[in-house]
C-alpha cells in the first residue's frame, strides 16, 4: 500500500506511515488494505508554467462535482482529507464567482485524495491527485533532483496527463514548427527526470492533453472539423452512454495523433513518445469554455471534455487489473 503523502511503500492495513508519521485516511486503508483491492489512481498531471495546469484541475473537480452526478446513476465524489475538501470547495466557489483559482507554489505538493463511487464501468475508484509547480519540470539540475523533490510522485503513476497549450506556444513562437520543437523539448525534459529518477523505460501510458480546446479552432489550419465538433458536442447526456462516448475518445485521439503529425510536424515528439510510454493517446479539453480576462471569467463556466483526461486515466489504469484479477480468481495465474 502506498503512503498518499510521502509515496513510500506501506504494509497492508497500515493506519500509519513510519517515515512521514501521517496517518492514513480510514476509508483510504479500507479501500486499498489488502493486495485483491483496488489500487488507486495516480495522477501525474505534467503541466509546464502557463499551460492550464492548475485550472483545468479545477474544472476537472468542477465536472466531477456538478456534472457527473447528472448523467451517471448512484454517482458521487468523497474527499478522503479535510485537506481535500478545503481546496476542492475553495476552487468551486472561485469558480462559481467568475475567478481563476491560484497558480501552484513550489514545494511536494499535498495530494486531493478522492473516492469516486459508481462510474460506469470502473466501480469504485481511488485518486490521489498531485498539482506540483511546472518549474518543477522546466528546472531540472544536474541530475534531475528538482523534480524528484517538487514531482516525485511521477514515477508511480501508470499514466502521465501531459499539457500543452498549443494556442500559448503559437502566440510565443509563431511557426508550427516551432511549437513541434518546444513539446518535443518539453518531453525530453521529462523523459531526463524520470530517467535520473530510475523509472523503467515504456513504463507508463502517456495522454497529451491539448488545453484550451476553444482556442483551437480558426487558429490552426488543419484542424479536422470532426475535432471542433467533438469539442462543441459535450454534454451530460453523451456521458450516459459511457461504451459510446468512449469511442468517441478514441476516434478524437487518432484524429488529434494525425493533426500533430500533419499540421504541426510534431514527428520528433510522437517518435519519442512512442519510443517512451506503453501507449500514447490524444484528447482536448476546454477547462472553462471560453477564454478569462485576465484573473476574471469572461463567461459562466462550461468545461468542454474536462473528464476525457480522467477516462483516459481510469482506461489505461485498471483494465489490465480487472483482467488479472479475474484470471486470479480461476486459479490460471499463480
Amino acid at each position: 500500500m502506498l503512503c498518499p503523502f510521502c509515496l513510500t511503500e506501506l504494509q497492508p492495513r497500515a493506519s500509519q506511515c513510519g517515515p512521514c508519521s501521517r496517518h492514513l485516511p480510514s476509508d483510504y486503508v479500507k479501500a486499498h488494505g489488502n493486495w485483491w483491492r483496488k489500487k488507486p489512481a495516480i495522477v501525474s498531471v505534467i503541466g509546464f508554467s502557463g499551460h492550464g495546469k492548475t485550472v483545468y484541475l479545477a474544472s476537472l473537480f468542477y465536472a466531477l462535482q456538478k456534472l457527473a452526478p447528472n448523467a451517471w446513476a448512484g454517482f458521487y465524489r468523497q474527499g478522503l482529507t479535510l485537506k481535500t475538501l478545503e481546496m476542492l470547495y475553495r476552487n468551486l466557489d472561485l469558480l462559481m464567482e467568475g475567478r481563476l483559482p491560484d497558480s501552484t507554489q513550489p514545494g511536494f505538493p499535498e495530494p486531493n485524495i478522492d473516492r469516486l463511487h459508481k462510474i460506469p464501468q470502473f466501480g469504485d475508484r481511488t485518486l490521489l491527485i498531485y498539482d506540483p509547480p511546472g518549474e518543477a519540470f522546466e528546472l531540472l539540475g544536474e541530475e534531475g533532483e528538482y523534480i524528484q523533490k517538487h514531482a516525485g510522485f511521477v514515477r508511480h503513476s501508470r499514466c502521465a496527463l501531459f499539457l500543452v497549450s498549443l494556442k500559448d506556444m503559437m502566440t510565443r513562437f509563431e511557426t508550427t514548427d516551432a511549437v513541434a520543437n518546444e513539446m518535443h523539448r518539453l518531453l525530453e525534459t521529462y523523459n531526463v527526470g524520470m530517467t535520473n529518477m530510475g523509472a523503467p523505460r515504456r513504463s507508463q501510458h502517456l495522454i497529451v492533453v491539448y488545453t484550451k480546446g476553444d482556442l483551437l479552432p480558426g487558429n490552426f489550419e488543419g484542424l479536422p472539423e470532426e475535432v471542433a465538433d467533438y469539442l462543441e458536442r459535450d454534454g451530460v447526456t453523451s456521458l450516459r452512454e459511457l461504451g459510446s462516448y468512449m469511442e468517441g475518445m478514441r476516434r478524437n485521439s487518432r484524429l488529434l495523433r494525425e493533426f500533430s503529425r500533419g499540421v504541426l510536424n510534431a514527428e520528433n515528439f510522437l517518435g519519442n513518445a512512442d519510443d517512451h510510454f506503453k501507449t500514447v493517446e490524444f484528447c482536448a479539453v476546454s477547462a472553462l469554455g471560453a477564454q478569462p480576462v485576465g484573473d476574471r471569467l469572461s463567461e459562466r463556466i462550461t468545461p468542454r471534455r474536462v473528464l476525457d483526461p480522467l477516462l483516459w486515466v481510469l482506461e489505461k489504469s485498471f483494465r489490465l487489473d480487472e483482467r488479472l484479477l479475474m484470471k486470479l480468481r480461476k486459479g490460471v495465474v499463480n
